[in-house]
Formats: C-alpha cells, structure tokens, sequence
C-alpha cells in the first residue's frame, strides 16, 4: 500500500467516517491535486492486484472489521469502482 492510499484510508475510512456514507467522498478526494489523486488510485490498483492488505492491516488502519480478506477486498473494490469509475452509490462496509 502506497503513502497516499494509506494516508487516505486512514482518514476518510477510519470507522467514524466508514459508515457514513453520504456521496462527499468522490468530491473530498477530487478536490486534492492530481499528483495525490494518481497516488491514491494507483494504491488502490495496486492492492487491488496484489491483495497484500489482510483484515488486520486494515483493521489497524481505520478500526474497521471485516469477517474475511474476501468482504474486505469486496468492499476496497466497490470503494474503487465509486472514487474512479463513476460509481452511483459510496460504500458502506458490513456492520
């Protein structure tokens, strides 16, 4: 995981945000320049190919829990799919 998407989860993933999902993230993000923007999305590529994050990492992270890497690397994709493929709906991760 790269500096800027780790900077990122930590922030705008971390349990008190997580669960608030009300479609201000895309634009949060956007609003970063684009040399942080490019880090994030290429973090994200990247964990995304490599599955190198466990749950604990990202547990560790933002004080989210996930039951297996499979929910955790569901809910990175749908996270993926929102910030960079005009996805409709923002993420929420399992309760």
């Amino acid at each position: 995981m790269n500096t800027e998407l780790e900077r990122f989860i930590k922030t705008y993933l971390h349990y008190e945000q997580a669960y608030e999902a009300h479609d201000a993230l895309r634009p949060t993000l956007m609003a970063f320049g684009d040399p942080f923007v490019d880090g994030v999305r290429k973090g994200f590529v990247d964990l995304l190919r490599e599955r190198s994050a466990t749950i604990g990492d990202y547990e560790r992270l933002t004080d989210v829990e996930f039951p297996d890497e499979d929910a955790l690397y569901d809910y990175l994709q749908g996270m993926y799919a929102y910030l960079f493929e005009d996805g409709v709906e923002q993420p929420t991760p399992p309760e």
